[in-house]
């Protein structure tokens, strides 16, 4: 997949580019960030991008954020205006996926959730698909469960938790793998 021309970060639209963040960011090292996933889909007939449910997503993405304590400086509304103006600017015309990402950008070590900065980016990008093959998925139950939300707020997209579901989805890619081999 091909990086985005255009990235909103730190409040405003630049080149993907100049997006930048050290090794020592807080998000990254801790898994302190939040997340969304929303899809785009290009009507050719009409010449239009309709975006799926902006608001309802933005209102999860700022709830999933506020779990961490994370105060952002935006409504759903102006989340929703800033996307759509990253995807005019960028001049799609075909479905897209569109990743907000809040995270605490300081560049420290120690875990913590207090005296910290909460960053903002917003991408876009090209997709269609999810997953290879959505007529007929297989579907399986992994060994891996999914984190208590004693543990870590499972309500919330919280960038650490889902750990959990890449390893899930690597043993399923390997239990699919097997079974190709075997048959």
């Amino acid at each position: 997949m091909a990086t985005p021309e255009l990235v909103f970060f730190d409040g405003k639209i630049v080149p993907y580019k100049e997006a930048k963040v050290g090794v020592l960011t807080h998000g990254l090292n801790y898994g302190t960030g939040t997340f969304g996933g929303i899809r785009g889909y290009w009507n050719n007939e009409e010449k239009q991008m309709f975006v799926f449910r902006p608001l309802d997503h933005y209102k999860r993405f700022i709830d999933s954020s506020k779990l961490l304590r994370m105060e952002l400086p935006y409504t759903k509304e102006s989340l929703t205006e800033v996307t759509l103006e990253l995807i005019r600017k960028q001049n799609f015309r075909e479905n897209i996926y569109i990743r907000p990402l809040a995270f605490y950008g300081d560049e420290i070590i120690g875990v913590r959730l207090h005296n910290l900065t909460p960053r903002l980016s917003i991408a876009a990008v090209p997709f269609e698909r999810y997953i290879e093959q959505e007529e007929g998925a297989h579907v399986t139950i992994s060994s891996w469960w999914r984190v208590e939300d004693n543990m870590i707020p499972a309500r919330g997209k919280i960038t650490g938790a889902y750990v959990n579901s890449a390893l899930s989805k690597k043993l399923m890619r390997s239990f699919l793998d097997l079974t190709r081999q075997l048959s």
